[in-house]
């Protein structure tokens, strides 16, 4: 319908606020682009794309980690080849690398050998490569010691929303690389997982306050030291520790499996049936295999393909997608609630 000067008008607002004959299409663009309806700025009330469970286990030379591969639009599997394990690299590791890769360069040629460019260098430049020549080997273990003492690892399996899980990405890269910057001087510490942990507690707490939450949780694995930590912090900014962490319904399902699985071991340390109290890398491994089988079985979210990350003093290890042997034959007698005859 149009008006004496031309303009299309289909819905209109009524003094109460609500739409009615008459509204101009033009100004639903216009309250669009203003933040809402109304003009008000909006805030995301329910999360679209999501990812479901994620699991945590210390174990006896660090942290695994575990996440599948799926982000679901709504109840729809839409993505299937998801990485929800993000590593952060905020330690110095690579210095000692870098500094033997050139030490290895500068003796290519043999002190018997004739060097054409000496005869071009200055004689700084001379006692320079003569200084170097006569480091001693103990100075470049110390060295490289300092650098290792400096390590750090820390990575995050994420749960919820994906759109948050890439601007929690996205703060945590600027960190780094602030961190990465200022690690290049001997007197800056490497960013301890514990730290991390506290910055995102912050985070998610202050963007709760505001009443905009990052639609998330988090189960942060890291080493530092030869030290292991595992945290948890979801989108009320609530914080936990504990050997074992899962979100979501793996909390129901899976957390009692990686219980189980932890605290016999641990007895079994103690009778001294078996070395140490913690699971070594293969039983927790074939934990973690075991309660993806069963969230897969379980939760409709879920897909069978994953990830494990594996967090050590010596890096980050992040295994390609995988899946597990699955049995179905026994859905061919379900009928309504339970086994019935046909």
């Amino acid at each position: 319908m149009y008006n004496s000067h031309g303009h299309g008008h289909f819905y209109s607002r009524s003094s109460s606020g609500e739409y009615g004959y008459g509204y101009d299409v033009g100004q639903a663009g216009r309250d669009f682009l203003n933040g809402g309806m109304g003009g008000e700025k909006q805030v995301t009330q329910q999360p679209l794309v999501t990812g479901t469970s994620v699991l945590g286990l210390k174990y006896a030379d660090g942290i695994m980690l575990a996440a599948d591969n799926l982000a679901s639009y709504g109840s729809l599997a839409r993505f299937k080849d998801i990485q929800r394990l993000y590593p952060l690299y905020s330690s110095s590791a690579a210095h000692p690398g870098q500094t033997s890769q050139s030490t290895a360069g500068a003796g290519v040629l043999s002190e018997s050998a004739p060097n054409p460019s000496n005869s071009a260098k200055t004689e700084s430049e001379v006692m320079a490569d003569k200084e170097s020549k006569e480091k001693d080997p103990k100075d470049e273990k110390k060295d490289e010691k300092k650098a290792q003492s400096r390590s750090s690892h820390t990575c995050l399996a994420v749960a919820g929303d994906m759109s948050d899980f890439q601007y929690l990405k996205k703060i945590l890269e600027g960190v780094v690389t602030k961190e990465r910057a200022q690690s290049t001087t001997d007197a800056h510490p490497a960013l301890a997982p514990e730290q991390i942990y506290e910055y995102l507690s912050n985070v998610m707490y202050a963007r709760r306050s505001k009443m905009n939450p990052l639609w998330n949780a988090i189960v942060l694995g890291g080493v530092k030291d030869g030290k292991s930590f595992l945290g948890y912090i979801d989108l009320l900014g609530t914080t936990y520790q504990a050997p074992t962490l899962a979100t979501g319904f793996a909390s129901h399902f899976a957390q009692p499996l990686l219980r189980e699985a932890y605290e016999e071991r641990e007895a079994a340390g103690k009778r001294g049936e078996k070395e140490g109290l913690l699971l070594s890398r293969e039983e927790a491994e074939a934990v973690l295999d075991n309660c993806m089988k069963v969230l897969f079985y379980r939760d409709a979210r879920s897909l069978n393909k994953y990830q494990i990350a594996t967090i050590t003093d010596a890096g980050i290890d992040i295994s390609a997608s995988r899946e597990n042997q699955t049995e179905w034959k026994f859905a061919e007698g379900l009928r309504g609630y339970g086994p019935q005859k046909q």
